[in-house]
């Protein structure tokens, strides 16, 4: 493993190069515009290894789509850094004002790299098997799943070529290296998995892992198809951990973008992108740009949120990292109800959601955590959070209906 360089020392060596000096002329790279490069560019070069190669590969593209938008795409104060502790970042050089855009991610760089191509190069290629995982995904009641391994396995069949579309930035992934050094609990080893006894995340990724193997069982049975379950659960875990989703963003990796590290409700920046009139679903969005909403000083790094009320049990899950002094943080109290206590329980039921608003009532009078928004329960949507495009409820106690199984018996982590 590289050495880790400290965030200043690399901001030095970076700041020391000249614009004209970094390998991103015209003869740096095919279809990059003949014109010095930003720092940003430059900077990422600087980290080594697939890097330079990822580098030459997003410069090219952004730089064309410079020449026909006549603007920059990237904020000359931007730049990339390791950052002690959070792997690579990305970093102001000299202070952002709130509201500036700091990145702007062409269509062009991220549609090969989307969920709507994937599908579509699948169904183009394979469309028996596609309608095989759609049934799958039902079968296992995760519709979402088929959407999900769709990504997954396009990013090993670009990685097995290095003259793909999109080679270039994958290849900067984390790799598989769940027992040396892992990313995300799905690819940890048992024994790691165990240190994780005595926590509430412990289930869940059990439970994420049966589920991953179950339904790599299912789309390749018998083990046609010559996809390893380690490599399946490793690109799996690079889809959902690295790519965006939701309701107003594309289903794919941003290149560049996706260096931006988890500022939680500190966060200075945010994504946001152009939702396209008329267009289907493959071309449904246009560019993605980041934006500051807050002021960033000189030397502070940029930083987006990976949900706003995400705790660390999904941040550890999804991301592989916890954050230290998590507002969200929860803690689960297990209290035995029966009798009087459980017919109190149920009252709900019969009076409607009054009855939750008297309950907050007694826990801030006894000066007890704060609740979430609303109570969750297990009979409702679920017990997890959906691990793309979702938000975890937040709060610092949740209700259960002591009626149903331990969560740990239910399997919650099936949507994702």
């Amino acid at each position: 493993m590289r050495a880790r360089r400290t965030l200043a020392t690399t901001l030095a060596r970076v700041s020391r190069r000249g614009l004209h000096a970094g390998p991103f002329g015209a003869a740096g790279a095919a279809g990059a515009v003949d014109e010095p490069p930003t720092e940003f560019f430059e900077s990422i070069r600087a980290l080594g290894g697939e890097h330079e190669r990822f580098a030459r590969w997003l410069h090219a593209r952004v730089s064309a789509d410079e020449t026909r938008r006549g603007g920059r795409n990237v904020h000359p104060a931007v730049t990339a850094a390791r950052v002690p502790g959070m792997g690579v970042g990305l970093v102001a050089r000299r202070p952002v004002r709130a509201g500036e855009m700091v990145l702007r991610i062409p269509r062009d760089a991220y549609a090969p790299l989307s969920a709507p191509h994937a599908l579509a190069a699948a169904e183009a290629k394979a469309p028996a098997f596609v309608d095989h995982a759609v049934k799958v995904a039902a079968s296992m009641g995760a519709p979402e799943l088929a959407t999900h391994a769709a990504l997954a396995l396009h990013v090993l069949f670009e990685l097995g070529d290095p003259r793909s579309e999109g080679f270039a930035y994958l290849a900067t992934l984390p790799g598989l290296a769940g027992k040396a050094s892992p990313s995300v609990p799905l690819l940890w080893t048992p024994t790691q998995v165990a240190t994780l006894r005595g926590t509430p995340t412990h289930g869940r990724v059990l439970r994420r892992a049966k589920f991953v193997s179950d339904a790599h069982a299912a789309l390749f049975p018998g083990g046609g198809g010559g996809v390893p379950l380690e490599k399946f659960a490793w690109a799996l875990s690079s889809v959902l951990s690295r790519a965006s989703s939701g309701d107003r963003m594309p289903y794919a990796f941003l290149p560049g973008a996706d260096l931006l590290n988890h500022g939680g409700v500190d966060a200075n920046c945010e994504l946001s992108a152009v939702k396209l009139a008329g267009g289907d679903e493959e071309n449904r969005w246009g560019d993605v740009e980041v934006t500051c909403v807050a002021n960033v000083a000189a030397g502070e790094q940029l930083t987006i949120s990976y949900g706003d009320e995400s705790d660390n049990c999904r941040l550890l899950r999804l991301y592989g990292f916890a954050a230290r002094g998590n507002v969200h943080d929860r803690r689960e109290i297990e209290l035995r109800v029966t009798g009087d206590a459980l017919d109190a329980w149920r009252s709900s039921r019969r009076w409607g959601p009054g009855i939750d608003a008297a309950r907050r009532a007694i826990l801030r009078l006894h000066g007890l955590p704060r609740l979430a928004a609303e109570f969750e329960h297990a009979d409702g949507a679920g017990l997890d959070d959906r691990e793309v495009g979702g938000s975890n409820p937040g709060g610092a106690a949740v209700f259960r209906d002591p009626t149903l199984p331990r969560p740990e018996t239910i399997d919650d982590d099936e949507e994702e």
